[in-house]
C-alpha cells in the first residue's frame, strides 16, 4: 500500500533535515525542521489552478501540508493518516495520493 511512500523517505533519508517556519493564521506558527517531499503547482495538476501543494516530512516523523487552498497548515501525524483521506477526495488529493503511490480505497 505505501510501497512509494516509503521509497521516497527512504531516498530522503540521506538529506538534511533544514529549518521551516510556517505562518499560521488560525493559531500558532509552526518552526520545525523538515524534509520536502513534494511540491506540486498547476504545472502538475492543473485544477491547482494558482495554488500549491507541498508535503514537508519532519525530523518528529509528522507529516506538514501546506495546501493553498486551505487556509491553515495540516499536521499528520504519521505515514498511514496521510493515506487516508487527509487531503480529501477530490481529484487533486487523488492526483497527489497517485505521485506518492498511495492506492485509494472504497470504503464500505
Amino acid at each position: 500500500m505505501q510501497h512509494l511512500l516509503d521509497e521516497i523517505l527512504a531516498k530522503l533519508e540521506k538529506d538534511p533535515y533544514l529549518p521551516f517556519q510556517v505562518f499560521n493564521p488560525e493559531g500558532k506558527d509552526l518552526v520545525f525542521k523538515g524534509k520536502e517531499i513534494i511540491s506540486v503547482s498547476e504545472t502538475e495538476i492543473p485544477e491547482l489552478g494558482a495554488d500549491k501543494i507541498r508535503i514537508i516530512y519532519t525530523d518528529k516523523g509528522r507529516f506538514v501540508i501546506l495546501d493553498g487552498r486551505c487556509p491553515k497548515p495540516i499536521v499528520i501525524n504519521d505515514k498511514h493518516s496521510l493515506s487516508f483521506g487527509c487531503l480529501g477526495y477530490d481529484r487533486v488529493a487523488k492526483a497527489i495520493y497517485g505521485l506518492l503511490g498511495i492506492e485509494s480505497f472504497e470504503y464500505v
